[in-house]
Formats: C-alpha cells, sequence, structure tokens
C-alpha cells in the first residue's frame, strides 16, 4: 500500500535572501547609474563633434538650394529674355532687319534730302509754293496736290526744333546695333539652356 501523503495547510516561510544578495542589487543600481554617467559623458564629449557633423550637413544643403535656386532663376530669366511683353525674339530680330531695311532706305534719303533744305532753304522752299498758290488763285485756279505740299513743308519747317537730334545725324547714325544685339540675344540664351 502506498503511504497517505501529508498536506500541510501552512504557507511556507518565503525565502530570505542571504546577506550578499541584498548587497548585489545595489551593486546592479550602482552598475546601471555608472552606465547611465558614463554615456552622459559621452553624449558630452561627442556633441562638438556632432554639431560639427550637423553644421556641415546643414551648410551643404543650404549651398545645395542656392545653387538649385540661381539655376532656377537663371532658366527663369532665360525664358523670359526669349520671349519679352510676348513678343518672341525671332520676330524682334525680324522686326530690327526690316526697320535697318526701311532706315537704310527711306529715312535716310529723306532725311539727306530734309538736311539739305533745312533753315532757310525750307522758307525760301515754302515762299515760292506760297507765291504759286497766290498767283494761281488769282486767276481761279487750286490745284489740291500744291496745298498738300505746302502744309507737308510747314509741318516739316514748324517740326525740326522737336527732334531729338540733328537732321543730319539721321543719316550717319548706327542702324545695326538694335538688330546685332538682339542677334547675340538670341545666341546667349540658346547658349545657356
Amino acid at each position: 500500500m502506498s503511504e497517505p501523503t501529508v498536506t500541510s495547510t501552512q504557507a511556507p516561510e518565503p525565502v530570505r535572501p542571504a546577506a550578499g544578495k541584498r548587497s548585489g542589487k545595489f551593486g546592479r543600481r550602482a552598475l546601471i547609474g555608472a552606465a547611465a554617467v558614463s554615456v552622459c559623458a559621452a553624449g558630452v564629449a561627442l556633441a562638438p563633434a556632432a554639431e560639427q557633423a550637423l553644421q556641415a550637413a546643414s551648410k551643404k544643403a543650404i549651398d545645395d538650394a542656392y545653387a538649385a535656386g540661381i539655376a532656377a532663376g537663371r532658366q527663369a530669366l532665360m525664358s523670359e529674355l526669349a520671349q519679352l511683353e510676348g513678343v518672341p525674339l525671332d520676330v524682334a530680330i525680324t522686326v530690327a532687319e526690316v526697320t535697318r531695311m526701311a532706315v537704310l532706305y527711306i529715312v535716310r534719303p529723306v532725311a539727306g534730302l530734309f538736311a539739305t533744305i533745312a533753315g532757310d532753304a525750307l522758307a525760301l522752299l515754302l515762299a515760292g509754293l506760297s507765291s504759286a498758290k497766290s498767283n494761281l488763285a488769282s486767276i481761279n485756279v487750286h490745284i489740291s496736290q500744291l496745298d498738300q505740299l505746302t502744309a507737308l513743308l510747314t509741318s516739316w519747317k514748324n517740326n525740326i526744333t522737336q527732334l531729338p537730334i540733328q537732321i543730319t545725324d539721321y543719316t550717319t547714325h548706327d542702324i545695326d546695333s538694335a538688330e546685332n544685339y538682339l542677334k547675340a540675344l538670341k545666341r546667349h540664351i540658346q547658349s545657356g539652356k
């Protein structure tokens, strides 16, 4: 037969740590505290190096952003120069070429003629036209072309003082600069893209 087992209703006594175990708890706390102090000391020691690394990284990021902004601004400027006020650069060059031809073949000859008859010669021509008109009017002959020519010469005589430069300067003034400038600008824009 088997022997009956005796069960006790009494709770077992708690296990008490030995005297050495209590100092182990204190040692663990001291070790954790020393580790925390070491980590803080390492953080303090490495803070300047980390700050320098952070500054270098942020300076590079700022420099990169600045360079990107300059490049974007340059591209926007080139795009704007290629079409100012809604007028493409090629159209402006064509207008400059046509204007140069008009000045070369119309304005210069007229300015040369006007420069030779300006001043006293123009007054003399106007006096002759006025005399011819009055003599023709005395016999009841009216020629509208003479009236128009007189009005034109009178307008020239009255407006000659309002010109920004002397009339002879129109015959020798540079007419190629605007066209050359626009062509150089076009080359610069094309090389900048």
